[in-house]
């Protein structure tokens, strides 16, 4: 049988900050749909999905399916915030 391939993880190719606003720059595999998570601290119980409309669309934050390229995400909800921690996931077809 066949047996599905889970995407390469995302590496991170570039962070900023502007404003109080991270943005994540990262690679993507063609066919999946990725998305950043937070927690405002590690001991939180759930992570959180960031979510920028249009790129990701609520409710749970996941992109449109990738076509390979790079994306970005910027965390406008991050402002004025102590901290935050992230992650990002991927999602296969």
């Amino acid at each position: 049988g066949f047996v599905a391939v889970p995407p390469p993880p995302p590496s991170l190719n570039s962070f900023t900050m502007s404003d109080g606003v991270p943005t994540f720059t990262f690679s993507t595999a063609a066919g999946y749909q990725y998305r950043v998570v937070y927690k405002s601290a590690l001991s939180d119980a759930n992570w959180l999905p960031v979510i920028a409309p249009p790129s990701y669309p609520p409710p749970d934050g996941w992109s449109a399916t990738s076509t390979g390229t790079p994306m970005s995400l910027g965390d406008t909800n991050a402002v004025n915030q102590s901290q935050r921690f992230y992650r990002t996931e991927a999602a296969g077809p």
